[in-house]
């Protein structure tokens, strides 16, 4: 599609090479599997990101976003929180290339 863009199965226009949750190995540990549903949430957000009125609103989701998953912010859940910021900070070059990080 032009820039970068994809029409969806959903009819709604997907940007090539945007987040993707890691896949669950057999064997999976129960934190493997909180991390995986940290990352399908953030990869939600994130795509949502784009739908977002505003650069002002896309950079305070991201913000919040962020925030939510910071380890200092979860300190119950440290480990699973460090893996999905990870994620997190694994996309800024495409958060970059979307004008949003």
């Amino acid at each position: 599609g032009a820039g970068g863009r994809s029409q969806s199965q959903s009819g709604r226009s997907k940007v090539s090479g945007s987040p993707q949750p890691s896949q669950l190995k057999a064997g999976a540990s129960v934190e493997d599997r909180e991390v995986l549903k940290g990352e399908q949430e953030v990869a939600t957000a994130m795509a949502a990101l784009l739908d977002l009125p505003s650069i002002t609103s896309q950079k305070t989701a991201l913000r919040n976003l962020r925030r939510k998953w910071h380890p200092d912010k979860n300190a119950g859940n440290a480990q699973v929180a460090t893996r999905v910021f990870q994620f997190i900070q694994a996309h800024d070059q495409w958060l970059s290339k979307q004008g949003i990080a």
